[in-house]
């Protein structure tokens, strides 16, 4: 990576930074992968959807809290679920080998 690609990650880094975002690397299943960003991505809009999850999510992964089935069944609305769970149809870019 050249000295101008390295100069811009660190001011886009920076900049998240400032907007009060983390950086974050979680190693998951492949199968897990297009829900955690879907969670990632709802968490991160900030909106009332993102806070009913992530206090859903606190409950359940609390000592003594619920299970990933207790997340699925609750009170949430089903579209805050279904946003969190659904897998994009995007198969990325042809790449020729």
């Amino acid at each position: 990576m050249g000295h101008a690609q390295r100069k811009a990650l660190r001011g886009h880094r920076q900049r998240q930074r400032r907007k009060g975002l983390a950086r974050v690397e979680v190693l998951a299943p492949e199968t897990d992968g297009a829900m955690l960003r879907e969670v990632a991505a709802v968490l991160r809009r900030g909106t009332e959807q993102a806070d009913e999850l992530r206090a859903k999510l606190r409950e359940v992964l609390s000592p003594g809290g619920g299970t990933l089935i207790d997340l699925l069944s609750c009170d949430l609305p089903d579209s805050v679920v279904d946003q969190a769970l659904v897998r994009p149809r995007d198969r990325g870019r042809k790449v020729a080998l």
